[in-house]
């Protein structure tokens, strides 16, 4: 009963020194929100900043309240025993119970703009028509070199790679928690490439040279 009383109260992301690995001390942690988990992050210099990102999951364990935050949200930790909200990003304003980021991966362009890779898992399913066209995808991509104001830039989903479409959606799923959604991206060291982590559709390989188009390359 109590590790789940302090999971709905989910207090936040630590931080912690680790100066002296036999002696960790937490410093301080990120805003506390009931029935979230905080359930990956990414730190990143940005103009001299240290930038905390974490997606936010809405837990939705507690069917007697909707008050779980689903989206991405940046602080600066440059002093880390005084993290400072910056901004938050809200993936409900897609679809509401979107459940939120997933994971996460923190990239720095060829141009040198940061952007920050979200899986939201189910996200396009969520929004499309009855043919699998027009949904938000899976993956969202955000520019976040302004930090305080994170912009979605690009976004892909599988249902709207031509080559592959609602078929494959379909055909690839399999086992006992059949699944085509979108799980987790990784960036290439450049930042032009990405792979998902696409549940039962395996790897998918996109060039993000322009990420505000992302390319489907295989999988």
């Amino acid at each position: 009963v109590r590790a789940a009383a302090e999971y709905f109260r989910a207090s936040g992301a630590d931080i912690i020194d680790i100066s002296h690995p036999s002696e960790p001390i937490k410093l301080s942690d990120t805003n506390d929100y009931p029935d979230t988990s905080m359930e990956d992050m990414g730190a990143i210099e940005i103009d001299g900043q240290d930038i905390l990102v974490i997606g936010l999951q809405e837990c939705a364990n507690d069917p007697t309240s909707a008050v779980g935050r689903s989206g991405l949200e940046l602080y600066d930790i440059s002093d880390p025993s005084n993290p400072r909200f910056l901004s938050f990003f809200n993936t409900d304003t897609f679809v509401s119970g979107s459940g939120g980021v997933h994971e996460l991966h923190l990239t720095t362009t060829p141009s040198g703009d940061i952007l920050a890779l979200g899986a939201v898992p189910g996200l396009e399913a969520s929004t499309s028509d009855s043919a699998g066209k027009d949904g938000t995808g899976d993956l969202l991509i955000w520019k976040i070199t302004d930090p305080a104001n994170p912009t979605l830039i690009g976004e892909w989903g599988l249902l709207d790679e031509a080559s592959l479409g609602l078929n494959t959606y379909l055909d690839v799923s399999q086992g006992g928690d059949r699944r085509t959604t979108g799980h987790s991206p990784r960036a290439n060291a450049d930042g032009t490439r990405v792979y998902l982590s696409y549940w039962d559709a395996g790897v998918i390989i996109l060039d993000i040279f322009d990420p505000r188009k992302p390319v489907y390359l295989g999988r």
